[in-house]
């Protein structure tokens, strides 16, 4: 099974791949925003995202950073009310396990979640490219736990 560190490789590779080939090819327009710059560390932590629901992992003790330093920068800089939606996720995801059918490997390693999630980040930006690249490193978590022995059999929908 791939660990925290392969899960990132593997989903920056693919990363690095969209951008090029959307440089190459202009698939989706991109105007650079500097407001744009917050969402680097969430997209690369998308790759990560699926093994929110261990209790003991890296990704969980990752979201809480990267969302209390989202939090801080939307009640400094923008909007108080997308910081609060922030901390109720970061809420959401420290309960998750209480919850049935949320054990590892469970609805958090599904195509409907990475779609969920790439969603409530969709309130914090407009920006398609974004949200593409996100739904990108989310899924390739699931891809690459397709090949392990221990890896989820099937890309699961829900």
């Amino acid at each position: 099974m791939p660990n925290w560190k392969g899960h990132l490789i593997f989903g920056s590779i693919l990363i690095i791949i969209s951008i090029i080939l959307n440089l190459i090819f202009n698939l989706l327009p991109y105007t650079f925003n500097i407001n744009d710059l917050i969402f680097i560390p969430l997209i690369f932590f998308f790759a990560l995202l699926p093994d929110i629901d261990c209790n003991e992992s890296k990704p969980k003790f990752i979201i809480t950073i990267i969302g209390i330093l989202i939090s801080i920068y939307y009640i400094l800089v923008e909007n108080k009310w997308i910081a609060i939606a922030v901390l109720c996720v970061l809420l959401f995801v420290w309960l998750l396990r209480f919850f049935p059918g949320f054990q590892h490997r469970g609805h958090i390693h599904s195509i409907i979640f990475i779609l969920f999630m790439v969603w409530l980040v969709s309130f914090l930006t407009t920006n398609i490219f974004i949200l593409v690249l996100l739904f990108i490193a989310g899924m390739s978590h699931l891809i690459i736990d397709q090949f392990t022995g221990n890896g989820a059999k099937t890309l699961k929908i829900w």
